[in-house]
């Protein structure tokens, strides 16, 4: 038997990463609406599915408040690299996991003609 209330709760981190880009007034509302949209997703589809959906609404939420809002300023453009690299890091490999085996050897493919350049 499934422990159900560790299925209808979003993915820690992605849930994290949103509570500090959002700012203060809009943390509640949003995180409740992916929350709720969530476990709608799992009722209907599965949960692998519904973790690879809220990843996906966190990442892009948090970056256009990381970008357009005051979490991170132009006078710091160190921090800015480093965050688009863990957005970018994080959906890869995201999406890298969960493709078949002879999708990776093209990406590995593709990326080492890329780098041999």
């Amino acid at each position: 038997m499934q422990d159900t209330s560790t299925q209808s709760s979003p993915p820690k981190f992605p849930t994290s990463f949103l509570n500090w880009a959002l700012p203060k007034n809009l943390r509640e509302p949003i995180l409740g609406d992916l929350s709720e949209e969530y476990i709608q997703h799992i009722s209907r589809e599965n949960t692998a599915t519904a973790n690879l959906w809220y990843w996906h609404q966190a990442l892009k939420t948090s970056f256009l408040f990381i970008f357009k809002g005051k979490r991170v300023m132009s006078k710091k453009p160190k921090k800015k690299v480093l965050i688009t690299a863990l957005i970018l890091f994080s959906t890869g490999s995201l999406f890298y996991g969960n493709m078949e085996p002879y999708q990776k050897e093209r990406v590995a493919g593709l990326a080492s003609q890329m780098l041999s350049r």
